[in-house]
């Protein structure tokens, strides 16, 4: 919650506004700037990381993308540029290898931003069908807020090294994406499951979530 709540502070100066026509590249230089401010800071606070600042800074390019997505319509845009799908769904793998051996560790971020791009395709694909996967998707959608607050909890007690390792010396992408889709599953409903529970409570869900009618 804390590392939420300093990501709305800085979405203030995106409110500054000096030239109408060109908010986008202002909102995007506010965000890159912010980035290497954090990846700054990360490296400056080493082990005594009080603040959360290497997790602000691991964290910050997914939140700020979703924000501009929002902002500008970027879903509507990205409906027109099925290029874009093309080249993320070609790329994954080549990234993912190229990542596994380490080549990309500077640029670690862009192997999970392609996957979001293609996942947003299949979203956006499914949208007008109806099924039970509509219906789970559709239900893990209303809980996102409790995905991003409990999610870091559960997986800080997830602990498989066996099968961990067994995907590091295999390199074996196919199942591990198979594996992590379904862990993924299992860890969003426990997330939604967790949050209910919690605004059974109006005391907790006022110290959790600052508000009791939620």
């Amino acid at each position: 919650m804390w590392v939420l709540a300093v990501y709305y502070i800085f979405l203030v100066l995106t409110n500054i506004n000096i030239i109408e026509r060109f908010s986008l590249v202002k909102d995007i230089i506010i965000g890159v700037a912010l980035f290497v401010l954090l990846k700054f800071l990360s490296r400056e606070v080493g082990t005594s990381d009080w603040f959360s600042i290497s997790l602000m800074s691991n964290l910050w390019l997914y939140f700020y993308t979703g924000f501009l997505v929002r902002r500008y319509n970027g879903v509507d845009w990205l409906k027109k540029r099925t290029a874009l799908f093309s080249i993320a769904l070609i790329s994954y793998i080549p990234l993912l290898i190229l990542y596994d051996k380490e080549t990309l560790i500077h640029f670690a971020q862009i192997v999970p931003i392609t996957a979001i791009i293609i996942l947003l395709y299949i979203f956006i694909y499914r949208n007008d069908k109806y099924s039970k996967i509509e219906n789970l998707l559709a239900w893990i959608g209303k809980g996102t807020l409790d995905i991003y607050i409990f999610h870091y909890f559960i997986l800080q007690i997830i602990n498989i090294p066996i099968l961990g390792n067994w995907f590091i010396e295999t390199s074996n992408y196919f199942l591990e994406v198979i594996f992590l889709c379904i862990l993924s599953i299992i860890i969003s409903c426990a997330c939604i499951c967790i949050g209910r529970t919690i605004r059974l409570s109006p005391l907790l869900t006022q110290i959790v979530y600052g508000k009791i009618n939620f």
